[in-house]
């Protein structure tokens, strides 16, 4: 979005944000005195927010929202974490303790006086703002050099090849490559116009495609522990139901129906093998779906939960 809109980006962090808020002196919290300190009978009141406190989250919000809103800059009714001004110049958006400001270059002393007043009222961020902001053109350090960034304009860009991202060899021992050994791949095709067809007429169902994407970016390991609730196989994966929507020799489609896999490996080498162009999400069964000879009743092969089916479409596939 910044280099859709030409924005530039500004990032900073609060030193221990929870400590900043205050605590209500209705719900008040007592805590036992530190070694050293302790002495018979006394214990102290918690005035400030402590990490580890259910509702410290709760009122740390509540502090910067405040802060925010007392420097002229309102949160969005539709998310509550993304802040800007009345002249929708400068946004701001907040994840916990993280802070990322957006401007254009024009508004930059304006996104900067900002900061710097948010800075002064809640011990902000490991560096001086103001020294960051105007000290090497668009580059922003802080303090540790735990982050570096760059803004949109003003620094010098370099083109990374979508190849250059991966190995120079794009199969693997199992699902070795079709292409020619000594012909290196072309660079990447301009954007299509259809969703289903880019600029050379590669179909998004291309099987050297749909091979490269299932090889090198397809998470089958995330699918996995999001599917199977556990690190180790169970059930809750192997009595899955994966539906596969290919094509034969003719490029008609062929509907997969009862598909499951026990774990992890098996799901990666069968998709790679089949290369669907989608494959669906069905319901777990109370049985294995793809041994229904073993089914003495009907009412074995059931889906106790998770009946919806999610639908994992590759039309879009670039």
């Amino acid at each position: 979005m910044a280099a859709y809109f030409d924005l530039e980006i500004w990032q900073f962090d609060v030193v221990k944000a929870f400590l900043n808020a205050s605590r209500a002196k209705e719900q008040p919290i007592t805590v036992t005195l530190p070694e050293g300190f302790a002495e018979s009978g006394k214990v102290a009141l918690l005035e400030q927010a402590l990490y580890g406190l259910k509702d410290s989250l709760l009122l740390w919000y509540q502090e910067f929202t405040k802060t925010l809103n007392l420097n002229g800059m309102e949160a969005s009714p539709e998310e509550l974490c993304l802040f800007y001004t009345a002249d929708r110049k400068v946004f701001l958006v907040v994840y916990v303790d993280d802070f990322k400001v957006a401007y254009r270059a024009e508004d930059k002393e304006k996104a900067q006086n900002i900061i710097n007043r948010i800075g002064g009222s809640l011990e902000a961020a490991q560096a001086s703002m103001a020294d960051v902001l105007t000290q090497n053109g668009n580059s922003q350090h802080t303090e540790d050099n735990d982050v570096t960034m760059t803004g949109t304009n003003g620094s010098e860009k370099k083109d990374v090849k979508l190849e250059d991202l991966f190995a120079d060899g794009d199969s693997d021992e199992e699902f070795p490559s079709s292409r020619p050994n000594g012909v290196k791949p072309s660079s990447p095709p301009v954007a299509p116009s259809s969703p289903l067809e880019n600029g050379n007429g590669i179909s998004s169902s291309d099987p050297e495609l749909l091979r490269m994407f299932y090889q090198r970016l397809f998470p089958f390991r995330y699918l996995f522990q999001w599917l199977n609730h556990s690190q180790k196989p169970t059930n809750d994966f192997a009595h899955r139901e994966f539906a596969l929507t290919i094509h034969n020799a003719t490029g008609n489609e062929i509907y997969l129906r009862y598909q499951s896999y026990p774990t992890a490996d098996t799901i990666r080498k069968d998709i790679i093998s089949k290369l669907p162009s989608r494959f669906e999400i069905g319901p777990v069964y109370t049985t294995n779906p793809t041994r229904p000879q073993v089914i003495t009743f009907p009412e074995q092969l059931q889906a106790p939960r998770e009946g919806a089916m999610l639908r994992y479409r590759l039309d879009g596939l670039r």
